[in-house]
């Protein structure tokens, strides 16, 4: 196998390339050339190809190479967001020539690592020990060539929180600290997992000085991973930082105060601003207090808090149009409604919130769970027409008021696809974001919650979405072929079983019809047996009536009735007595009664009764 890449490449692709290549050394046991050429030459290339597997990697609008080719139809990649194409372009090659085409930096990357998806290679294969299993050798087929969809939710990642001590430790023992060797291995999981966006760890780190400076920033752009900040983190500042730098004699002052400490913490965010705004980023706006407190603590008003909030939103936009770009369209914003900033955003029945302020216009307004997986609030029809869209925070890990959970998966994925499956039929499509905690052991929900995000139509909900518009390829014109056959084979299956479901209604209507006809036969012979058995018992007790009994003991056997005048009566004195031994002797009827009684039990069980 052998990659070759133009000089011109992404430095990000480039190193993407050789990590794919590494996984191929683990499943093949060989690593792949990597070929960096200023020019690619079409006739290296197939004599490369017919030697071996030649995999040309391209970014749209940044490969010259690619804009002179008229048989790669990478039109359908145009003005898509993270998309990546594979092209078989030679039908002489065959499935030799692998072509992958990104839309865009991310696009490329995610294409270069479906190679190493569709080989076994796990994207926690640098976390969890996972090996691939081994391959002599690698082949493809010309019907693995597609147009990747653009990804279901546009800003989507982890957070790193309550990193103490997994997290903490294990960069301070391998890297010396949360530094830029540390975080490589994040953006590549994050990447590999087709996320797009990280917080990054919080508690005694501080992401733009860690790298040592600003290495993990750079870092991060580089590999196109897009940065953000926690929820009390606004324009690109870690509350660590402000600890860091304050004091008495600071330019930033020693409160975290936007009323007694204004000048200071604007201060404080412009140099943010000014030092990271160069990124790509989301920019975190508003307010919290420090270390994920009330900006205004207990003693203040709703209506306090929420003028003291305007104005805070009010000076950032100021900022970020003075130091990131003027036109803030083009720059993404976040504000977390979480905790206590959810009842400034709504308001009550006597004080104005902040939904639909000019301040919050554009802004992504992300809702959150109560840090138990439960969504506390959904954006209804009309608020869904909000210009900046909405977003989730949403919680594997959490370290707080009333029970901590953290440092071990604890997460049900039913109740993660229940809530998140809500959130998305509800318009929440612009930015997913779950704390993971310390990453490690939060690996099982953590990849289920990034494939949510990445290609929700996978998990089919009643919510109907868009179409996307169908991507003819010629060079899959052999799959349609292979899939008409497929079609016919399977409605041949389906012909096949629906004869023989019928065929088995038959059979069982036949065995259906021999029962009924048993079962009348048996009742026809019952009814003859009852008819006996009343025949019987007329006969019986015509025969056992008193008045015949009389007439054959009077005409057949000669005796008659006894007179009065045939009868003595003995006196007996009172001394003389006899006692009578009362006995019971069965009659020679009764006996007869319960002979004939127990052969009606077998003609007409419970219905023998004579008495």
């Amino acid at each position: 196998m052998k990659f070759i890449i133009e000089q011109s490449a992404y430095s990000g692709v480039l190193k993407i390339a050789g990590k794919v290549a590494h996984d191929m050394e683990l499943v093949t046991g060989t690593l792949p050339e990597i070929r960096v050429v200023e020019t690619i030459d079409h006739e290296e290339v197939r004599s490369s190809a017919a030697r071996e597997l030649t995999i040309i990697v391209a970014t749209m609008e940044h490969s010259r190479w690619l804009d002179a080719q008229k048989n790669i139809p990478t039109d359908v990649l145009k003005g898509k967001r993270e998309c990546y194409g594979w092209f078989f372009p030679d039908d002489g090659l065959r499935e030799r020539l692998l072509v992958i085409v990104g839309s865009d930096k991310r696009g490329t990357i995610y294409g270069l690592f479906h190679l190493s998806e569709i080989f076994g290679v796990s994207p926690f294969v640098n976390w969890c020990h996972v090996v691939p299993v081994h391959r002599d050798e690698i082949r493809l087929s010309t019907d693995m060539a597609c147009i990747a969809k653009e990804p279901s939710v546009e800003y989507r990642g982890f957070f790193i929180n309550d990193e103490w001590p997994a997290f903490g430790t294990w960069s301070e023992y391998h890297f010396g600290g949360p530094n830029a060797k540390a975080y490589e291995p994040i953006f590549e999981l994050l990447l590999r997992l087709k996320g797009n966006y990280l917080w990054p760890a919080m508690w005694s780190a501080r992401f733009e000085d860690d790298g040592p400076g600003l290495l993990n920033a750079e870092l991060a752009d580089e590999y196109g991973v897009i940065m953000g900040m926690s929820h009390h983190e606004p324009c690109l500042r870690q509350g660590e930082e402000y600890k860091y730098l304050r004091g008495k004699d600071s330019i930033y002052g020693d409160a975290w105060n936007f009323k007694t400490n204004r000048e200071g913490i604007i201060r404080f965010w412009e140099d943010g601003l000014k030092r990271s705004g160069k990124f790509e980023n989301v920019i975190t706006v508003g307010m919290r207090g420090e270390a994920d407190t009330a900006i205004m603590g207990k003693g203040a008003t709703l209506a306090d808090n929420i003028e003291l909030l305007r104005d805070v939103l009010r000076t950032q936009r100021k900022l970020i149009r003075e130091n990131v770009n003027e036109d803030l369209s083009k720059v993404p914003r976040m504000i977390a409604l979480y905790k206590e900033v959810e009842a400034f955003f709504y308001g009550d029945e006597t004080t104005q919130g902040l939904i639909g302020s000019k301040e919050l216009y554009d802004v992504i307004l992300m809702l959150c769970d109560d840090n138990y997986g439960n969504l506390r609030t959904l954006p209804t029809e009309e608020m869904r027409k909000h210009p900046g869209g909405y977003g989730m925070y949403y919680h594997f890990d959490y370290h707080g008021w009333p029970t901590s959970y953290e440092w071990i998966n604890s997460s049900y994925l039913p109740k993660i696809w229940e809530q998140m499956t809500q959130a998305y039929d509800f318009g929440v499509q612009k930015l997913w974001i779950v704390n993971v905690g310390d990453i490690a052991t939060q690996e099982f929900p953590l990849s289920f919650f990034m494939d949510l995000a990445y290609d929700f139509e996978r998990f089919e909900t009643q919510h109907k979405v868009k179409p996307k518009a169908k991507v003819q390829l010629e060079v899959v014109k052999k799959q349609q072929a292979q899939k008409t056959r497929y079609l016919i084979a399977k409605t041949a299956t389906c012909i096949a079983i629906f004869f023989v479901g019928v065929l088995g209604i038959i059979l069982s209507q036949v065995a259906i019809t021999e029962v009924t006809m048993q079962i009348t036969n048996c009742n026809q012979e019952l009814e003859l047996l009852q008819s006996d058995y009343r025949t019987l018992t007329a006969e019986l007790e015509s025969t056992m009536a008193l008045n015949n009994i009389e007439t054959i003991v009077t005409r057949e056997m000669g005796m008659s009735k006894l007179r009065e005048d045939q009868v003595t009566y003995v006196s007996l004195s009172d001394g003389d007595s006899v006692d009578a031994v009362e006995t019971h002797t069965t009659s020679i009827l009764e006996q007869i009664k319960a002979t004939f009684s127990q052969v009606l039990e077998y003609i007409a069980p419970g219905e023998n009764t004579m008495e």
